[in-house]
């Protein structure tokens, strides 16, 4: 239970950096974009 406890936490950790990362992408992408 608790391991699989911290493999869910770990897999949200994971997507939350994921998504960090793309959401970082973005807005890098559009500033530079930006005249």
């Amino acid at each position: 239970m608790k391991n699989k406890d911290s493999l869910h936490v770990s897999r949200r950790r994971f997507l939350a950096q994921l998504g960090g990362l793309t959401v970082a992408g973005m807005l890098g992408a559009v500033t530079a974009d930006a005249p």
